[in-house]
Order: C-alpha cells, then structure tokens, then sequence
C-alpha cells in the first residue's frame, strides 16, 4: 500500500521540480542598448559647437561624464539604455542644463537631439 502512496507523490515532486526549473531558467530580458548620436542644439535649434558637455546617469551614476560636441555639436554616447539624462554645459559666467528621458524609440533610431532652451549661442566659452 505504501509503494502505491510513494509513486504519484514522486511523480507530483518531479513535475513540481520540473516546473521551478523552467521559472528559474528563464531569463530576465536585457535592456535594449545602443550607441545613440547626441545633437546639441540651442533655443534657435542651431548645433552647439566645440562645446564641453557633461551627461549624467550615463551608467546609472550620477558622476557625470564629459564629451566635446564636434562641429555639427554631436558627440556619441556608447551602449545607452532607456533613462533619463541630465546634460549639463558649464560656461564661463554661468552652467546651462537640461533633462532628456531616452525611450527605446531613441535608441533603435540612434540619435536624438538636445535642446538647451536657454542658450542662443552656438558655442559657448567654457568655465576656466
């Protein structure tokens, strides 16, 4: 009577096993990452050129990293997910920020523009 207890109970325990071992398995899905084209642009939307720009929240930090847009006011951020980014450009008489909130869009598109509404310059003399 016993064995006949013993055989659907392991059979149970097996296919309980079973099945935790296909939940664990699964794996959670990488964020989508892609290297995305930043372009600098002031309130009259005309690139900011050859101009120290600090991101933040790159790589879920807030230490900010450094870029210098070139003379199309683009730089390259390398393996970015979806976040929300703070770009900072610290001139000489006063630093100029602005928020941007990168979406899987962005990142299958590869650029993305950054307005600083409040800059008219196209470069700006930075901090010394």
């Amino acid at each position: 009577m016993k064995k006949i207890f013993y055989l659907p109970l392991s059979l149970l325990l097996a296919v309980f096993l079973l099945f935790s071992m296909i939940g664990c398995n699964t794996n959670k899905e990488e964020p989508f990452k892609a290297d995305v084209k930043i372009t600098v642009v002031n309130a009259n939307n005309e690139p900011i050129v050859d101009t120290f720009v600090s991101a933040m929240n790159v790589n879920n930090t807030d230490l900010p990293i450094g870029y210098t847009t070139d003379s199309n006011g683009q730089f390259t951020l390398k393996n970015l997910t979806e976040r929300e980014l703070t770009f900072v450009i610290h001139g000489e008489e006063t630093s100029y920020n602005t928020k941007y909130t990168i979406t899987k869009a962005d990142l299958e598109q590869g650029s993305i523009i950054v307005q600083f509404s409040n800059i008219t310059e196209t470069t700006i003399d930075p901090l010394e």
